[in-house]
């Protein structure tokens, strides 16, 4: 696996920090808020990212960091209960979120109480996800992304 565009451009709208890591220059690391110019400038010379010592990678969450409490934008919660209200309405369900492999790819599903029924969520679910900087392709696990619980500012 490798880092694509697929993987960057959801977090475009989200202000998402890439680190660069330039081995050209004594462990020198400099984070970057992704944008359009920034992600043309990769992806172009991504040919000569294999003969350069630069190393690119976005700063994201894991998912198992949707069940506890995050900081965004000054804002303190906890993103599972967030998320539960856009899957369900009713206050006296149990929801639990899973990540699923299936035909298609990875993909991350809803059950209620006890049953092992996988509900897709909807879209606006993963926009959140996307907003809130969760690890949606497990670029963390494939080390093509720093996780933020990791990092210091």
């Amino acid at each position: 696996m490798k880092l694509e565009l697929k993987h960057l451009a959801p977090y475009l709208p989200y202000l998402l920090t890439i680190r660069v890591y330039r081995a050209n220059e004594s462990l020198f690391v400099e984070d970057l808020v992704l944008n359009g110019e920034i992600l043309d400038y990769l992806f172009e010379n991504s040919h000569q990212r294999n003969n350069s010592m630069n190393i690119y990678k976005p700063i994201l969450r894991p998912l198992s960091d949707i069940t506890k409490e995050i900081e965004v934008n000054g804002e303190r919660f906890i993103p599972a209960a967030k998320l539960k209200s856009m899957v369900y309405e009713f206050d006296n369900i149990k929801i639990s979120f899973v990540i699923v492999d299936g035909i298609g790819g990875r993909y991350i599903a809803w059950q209620a109480n006890n049953d092992r029924t996988n509900r897709p969520v909807p879209y606006q679910f993963y926009e959140k996800l996307y907003e809130w900087h969760f690890d949606i392709f497990g670029l963390i696990d494939a080390g093509l992304a720093v996780d933020i619980n990791t990092v210091k500012f």
